[in-house]
């Protein structure tokens, strides 16, 4: 049996890992495996790198294939149209939560997935000012809800990043 959901130095491990092999590669395209797993197929420089995300459970490269859907779902749909052929700009762990910040492009063109890796977990498209373009479920944070059209509200833990290169969102 393998191992379950990622802990807080796992989600540190990944994001310096992920730092090191997929930042400034660009994604070539998105697939869904199932309504809560998706992979990124990303290259650059010669360089053809695959990574799976799953909500609430993992992120990691991998170079086995899959088998995957014939036609894109919705929010993988959605993730291709805002993301293909945009460069990872930048990955980072949002705070001490278990969440992490995929920017692709920069500035005002810049889109953030972000990866919840907590509970049911989600993942969410956002604009450069975190408005929530697309997400795979709404549901109630705390005090606020979280749902397309409003922007993201990141936790009280979600202070600072854990990379002392990168700057809070």
């Amino acid at each position: 049996m393998g191992k379950g959901r990622m802990t807080l130095l796992d989600v540190q491990a990944i994001v310096k890992e992920l730092r090191k092999s997929i930042v400034g590669l660009r994604a070539q395209n998105i697939y869904h495996l199932n309504q809560r797993t998706y992979i990124f197929k990303m290259q650059g420089g010669g360089k053809k790198v695959q990574v799976i995300l799953e909500s609430g459970i993992r992120i990691h490269t991998t170079k086995y294939s899959r088998p995957k859907e014939s036609m894109p779902n919705s929010f993988a749909t959605k993730l291709r149209k805002h993301i293909r052929g945009v460069r990872l700009e930048r990955i980072q762990q949002i705070g001490t939560d278990r969440v992490i910040d995929l920017q692709f492009g920069s500035e005002d063109r810049a889109h953030h997935v972000i990866l919840e890796l907590y509970s049911q977990g989600n993942i969410i498209l956002t604009d450069a000012k975190y408005k929530i373009l697309m997400l795979l479920r709404s549901h109630d944070k705390g005090v606020s809800h979280v749902t397309v059209g409003k922007t993201f509200q990141f936790s009280t833990l979600a202070t600072t990043s854990s990379s002392s290169s990168s700057s809070s969102p």
